[in-house]
């Protein structure tokens, strides 16, 4: 779901509410996953990977990252990685 700042189009505000998070609970995953869907949605799409990766270190069964990891690999080129 997205934040109130995603929905008023706010995306470096809420990236870097996003990050502060991260920096206090780095195992959470959905911090990374909402991290990574920003960075997406603003065309960081090589930052919005490595937030994808962090999410799944934490959790290997999310599988809304690895979707969404694949669909950025794709997106950068990189096809077998996506696979």
């Amino acid at each position: 779901m997205p934040s109130p700042l995603e929905k008023l189009k706010k995306f470096e505000d809420a990236l870097s509410r996003y990050r502060t998070a991260a920096s206090i609970s780095p195992d959470e995953y959905e911090i990374w996953y909402c991290c990574a869907s920003v960075l997406y949605k603003i065309n960081r799409t090589e930052e919005a990977i490595e937030a994808y990766d962090k999410s799944l270190q934490v959790n290997r069964r999310l599988y809304e990252s690895w979707f969404c990891q694949g669909v950025c690999l794709q997106k950068v080129g990189k096809d077998a990685e996506a696979l």
